[in-house]
């Protein structure tokens, strides 16, 4: 549900933000950017803390819309 993952990327903890978390990283390790899963747990924890998660997802979404995010 895309508000459930807005709250996580937002900074909500919870069962469902683990959930995503573990998800995302184990993508992350499965394409070969950090060497374990724990790294990319730690990765993906960096950048929802960071804000950078929730910009990415914001920036697709203005582009699937036909907008260029960085103009």
């Amino acid at each position: 549900n895309a508000l459930i993952l807005l709250d996580v990327l937002k900074g909500k903890e919870g069962a469902v933000a683990d959930t995503v978390i573990f998800n995302a990283a184990v993508a992350i390790y499965v394409y070969g950017i950090t060497a374990s899963i724990e790294h990319a747990i730690l990765l993906v924890k960096k950048n929802i803390k960071n804000g950078k998660a929730l910009r990415l997802l914001n920036d697709f979404f203005a582009f699937s819309q036909g907008e260029n995010p960085h103009e």
